[in-house]
């Protein structure tokens, strides 16, 4: 059985057809595989979204600060820069937010496919991985809970958010990353990691 996800494209025919393998035994051992590695990158992606938040909002006070101006101000006339600014520092905290932001629009493709592929749950397990993963970085489990549609015990879940895990690791390593590679796109997270 395949399932097909037809989203909006700029190719000639207009769209760009998914084409997922619905072979369970091969898709179970796939996802038992990618399901560690899957929730560190999600544990640390919240960590990296909460970290460099703070990080470019003391650089855009700081660019405030010294020349009156937003940090996109100095990034644009980086090359007449004024020496008040501390441009190695700036320079880092872009690189990290290139990486962030390469790392982000993989993970959104990644939950786009959850969301539009997962027979019955996409729907609830792409609400969890977005509520604690992408929202707001001090979300708990118990606040995630509290947001999901009807009730839900504690034990089921955990069983949903650990289910939600897998499936976003089998769609972000066996499509979203094969679909970067065959592209030949530039992503600043795969060229870091890898």
């Amino acid at each position: 059985m395949d399932y097909r996800f037809v989203p909006e494209s700029n190719s000639a025919n207009g769209k760009v057809e998914i084409t997922v393998e619905q072979n369970h035994s091969c898709r179970e051992r796939i996802m038992d595989k990618h399901e560690n590695v899957m929730r560190e990158i999600l544990y640390l992606y919240k960590d990296l979204v909460k970290e460099n938040k703070v990080d470019v909002e003391e650089i855009e006070q700081e660019c405030r600060e010294m020349i009156n101006r937003d940090m996109a101000y100095a990034i644009k006339f980086l090359d007449d820069f004024d020496v008040r600014i501390d441009i190695k520092r700036l320079s880092a905290a872009m690189d990290d937010m290139v990486f962030l932001y390469g790392l982000s629009d993989m993970l959104e493709r990644g939950l786009v496919l959850v969301r539009n592929l997962v027979p019955d749950k996409g729907k609830i397990y792409s609400e969890i991985l977005r509520g604690y993963f992408f929202g707001n970085s001090r979300n708990t489990d118990e606040k995630v809970m509290e947001k999901l549609p009807g009730e839900i015990s504690r034990r089921q879940y955990y069983r949903e958010k650990k289910e939600a895990i897998r499936m976003m690791g089998y769609y972000f390593f066996e499509v979203v990353i094969p679909q970067i590679h065959r592209a030949g796109c530039e992503n600043p997270f795969i060229r870091k990691t890898i």
